[in-house]
C-alpha cells in the first residue's frame, strides 16, 4: 500500500473513520488495481455496516488477487451473516475453507458471524 493508504488505515485505527474512508476511497479510485487498498476499504465498509459496498469490493478483490481470496470469501461470509442470510454466509465460509481458512476460533468470536453461528448449517460445516 502507498503512504496515503497507510495513513488512512492509521486514521481508522485511531477512530477517525470518516476521513479514513474518504482517503482510502480516493486511493482506490486512483489505484483500482491495488487489491490491498480495495481489501482494507472493504473491511472499513463492513465495520461501518455499508454491506453493499463491502460485498462489491470483497468480490472485486477476490477476482483480482489469488492471495487475498480466502480473506475476501471470509469477508463475504461476514457480510451475508450481517444481512441475516445464513445460507449465503455458509457458502462463502465454505469457499474460504476450500482456499485454506481454518481459524474456527475466529468464527466463534467474530461479531459479524452471529447469524451464521445460529444456523444448523454452521454446525454441520464445523463438524466436517
Amino acid at each position: 500500500m502507498d503512504t496515503a493508504a497507510q495513513l488512512a488505515v492509521a486514521y481508522y485505527q485511531l477512530g477517525y473513520h470518516g476521513p479514513a474512508i474518504q482517503t482510502l476511497e480516493k486511493c482506490h479510485r486512483l489505484r483500482p488495481e491495488n487489491t490491498a487498498i480495495g481489501y482494507q476499504l472493504a473491511l472499513m465498509y463492513l465495520e461501518k455496516n455499508s454491506l453493499d459496498k463491502a460485498e462489491k469490493l470483497f468480490l472485486e478483490v477476490a477476482q483480482k488477487a489469488q492471495r487475498r481470496r480466502v480473506d475476501c470469501y471470509y469477508g463475504l461470509a461476514q457480510v451475508f451473516s450481517e444481512r441475516g442470510d445464513a445460507k449465503k454466509s455458509i457458502y462463502h465460509l465454505q469457499m474460504a475453507m476450500k482456499h485454506g481458512f481454518r481459524d474456527l476460533v475466529r468464527i466463534k468470536k467474530d461479531k459479524h458471524m452471529g447469524t451464521l453461528r445460529k444456523s444448523p448449517g454452521y454446525k454441520n460445516l464445523i463438524l466436517n
